[in-house]
This record gives C-alpha cells, sequence and structure tokens, in this order.
C-alpha cells in the first residue's frame, strides 16, 4: 500500500467492527495533516467525491469523528453517515 492510498468502511462492511469505522492505510501515514479526495458511499444511498479529513478511531471518544467532510470553510464529522470513503494519490 502507498502513501495518499486511504479507505475507511463502517457497518455491514466491517461488522466485526461494531464499535466505529476502521480505517485502513499506512501505518505512518499522516492523516492528521492530510486532506483526501474521496469517493463516498453514503448510508442512505448515493455516492459523491468529497473533501475529507480523517480521525484516528481509537483516539475518539465519538467515533462519527473519525471522518470529517468539507463543506464549504467548515469540517463536520460524518462517520455516521458513510459506509465507505476511499481515496488514491491525486
Amino acid at each position: 500500500m502507498n502513501y495518499w492510498n486511504v479507505a475507511c468502511v463502517r457497518g455491514p462492511l466491517a461488522v466485526e467492527h461494531s464499535n466505529g469505522p476502521v480505517l485502513i492505510a499506512q501505518r505512518d501515514e499522516p492523516l492528521d495533516r492530510r486532506t483526501y479526495s474521496c469517493l463516498v458511499k453514503w448510508t442512505g444511498g448515493g455516492v459523491s467525491i468529497e473533501q475529507v479529513r480523517f480521525s484516528a478511531p481509537g483516539s475518539l471518544a465519538d467515533p462519527n469523528q473519525t471522518i470529517w467532510v468539507g463543506y464549504g470553510d467548515r469540517w463536520l464529522p460524518r462517520a455516521d453517515s458513510i459506509e465507505f470513503a476511499v481515496s488514491n494519490q491525486q
């Protein structure tokens, strides 16, 4: 796996990890310092491309804060609304 290749899965895709989303990335990927263009599959249906930031799931009290989606100049926690998000090198 290469840097900038990040995926996050939750729900039925990560059923064995019911306590929150599962991040797939290089062990030393600087998730907290990068913004990723991701293909996002929303839980209610639909797919879109979004600007996404990730936080390490183990360090958070609220699993919803694992995935942040950019809306204009704001970043909103959206892990509870996303089935999966995947990015690749730009």
